[in-house]
């Protein structure tokens, strides 16, 4: 058996490759996940990628090719889903960690910048209470 250890980690990291897919993790890291890092729609055109907050709080905000935008906190231990193709910004709080499951090869990803309404609109649900 293989045992991970979070100690020390923040920021982006992957824990596991295996076959085609992997296991990462979002641990807080101001820079890469906090508040300030807010700026652009994240978006991967081969692979679904899956979260589950272990600890803290995090918020998931998906953007529709409307343009709409929909915010949702996580749940520790639910597993939320954003699909292939879809855009997303994930941010957390300090001592967040969220666990993610995707695809190995994330080379077919994509970012755009968020404006500024939407930057607000996920930073405010990330510290509603």
């Amino acid at each position: 058996m293989k045992q991970y250890d979070w100690t020390g980690r923040s920021g982006f990291g992957v824990f596991l490759e295996s076959g085609g897919w992997r296991i990462a993790y979002h641990a807080y890291d101001e820079a890469v996940n906090g508040p300030s890092a807010v700026k652009n729609w994240g978006m991967h055109l081969d692979s679904d990628e899956m979260f589950v907050l272990l600890a803290g709080s995090a918020v998931l905000a998906v953007k529709s090719d409307a343009g709409e935008v929909r915010t949702a906190r996580l749940i520790p231990g639910d597993v939320s889903l954003v699909e292939t193709g879809e855009r997303h910004i994930l941010a957390l709080t300090p001592g967040a960690r969220v666990l993610i499951a995707e695809n190995r090869n994330m080379d077919n990803s994509r970012t755009e910048p968020a404006d500024d309404s939407e930057i607000a609109q996920v930073v405010r649900a990330l510290q509603a209470d």
